[in-house]
């Protein structure tokens, strides 16, 4: 999300410097300024255009954790596409299918968050689910 927030201030700039060549009587300040704060408002609002896609990292929580999630967490994959409270299909770490609820997007540093609803165990190189 961070390399998502630079990229589109830089994008956002140049923009500003085109219009500042094109109509030098608006000023260079208020073009920039305007960007700027359109990227950050933008920055924020991404996550929640997007959701999660395919292949995304995520976050994943066991669906009993309290407030203290982050010490029984782990990481996963998306298998699927989904916004946020759908039931989607992820892959562990070590290779193992589950499935989960969509809990929060990404943040600035965080990826989205998912709710373990089923975690099959992994028997002899198969997945049992």
């Amino acid at each position: 999300m961070l390399g998502f927030i630079i990229k589109s201030m830089v994008v956002a700039i140049a923009l500003a410097l085109l219009a500042y060549s094109i109509f030098p009587e608006i000023g260079l300040l208020r073009p920039v300024a305007a960007s700027l704060a359109i990227s950050l408002l933008f920055s924020f609002a991404y996550p929640y255009l997007r959701g999660v896609k395919r292949g995304d990292g995520l976050i994943s929580v066991q669906a009993s954790a309290g407030p203290l999630f982050m010490f029984g967490a782990s990481t996963c994959v998306a298998m699927e596409d989904g916004r946020k409270g759908d039931q989607i299909p992820i892959t562990f770490s070590d290779g193992t299918l589950g499935y989960g609820v969509i809990d929060a997007y990404e943040g600035l540093i965080t990826p989205a968050r998912i709710r373990i609803l089923h975690k099959p165990t992994a028997m002899h190189e198969i997945t049992v689910i």
